[in-house]
Formats: C-alpha cells, structure tokens, sequence
C-alpha cells in the first residue's frame, strides 16, 4: 500500500505530485482550502474501496477510517 505524504501533494486534489497543484487543477476554482488523499488508489487500496463501494463490503469501513484517520493525522502535523 502506497500511502501519499500530505506534504508532497497537490494542495487541489491531494495527487502525490510535489507540494504544489498539479496540472490537472491549475486554473480550476475550488472552495476547499486543501483535500487530501491517503493512499494511491491502485493495488489493495482500489481493491479496498472497490469492495466496499462497489461490492457492498460494509465491514471494510473500520479499516478505511483508519486509514483516513492516519492520513489527516499525518496532514496536521505537517
């Protein structure tokens, strides 16, 4: 599991391309202060979310908050 570091991602979309907004945002007007992603989404994580979304897999839940969880943990310290 790849998670992203709050530090080194697009401020827009929390894609983990550097501290800055990447090109897929540049230009686009948002209301948000800053979004975060904790982990890339391919490999076990987009199994993960595809489960639960996707397959109904509820009990995963406790596991992703706590991957949520570590991640805006991660972003206030920063």
């Amino acid at each position: 599991m790849q998670f992203i570091d709050p530090a080194r991602c697009c401020l827009h979309c929390g894609a983990p391309f550097g501290a800055m907004v990447c090109t897929e945002c540049a230009g686009a007007k948002t209301d948000l202060d800053r979004c975060l992603a904790a982990a890339v989404f391919d490999g076990p994580v987009g199994r993960i979310v595809r489960a639960y979304k996707d397959g109904g897999e509820r009990r995963l839940a406790a596991e992703i908050a706590r991957i949520m969880l570590s991640a805006a943990v991660r972003a206030q310290r920063e």
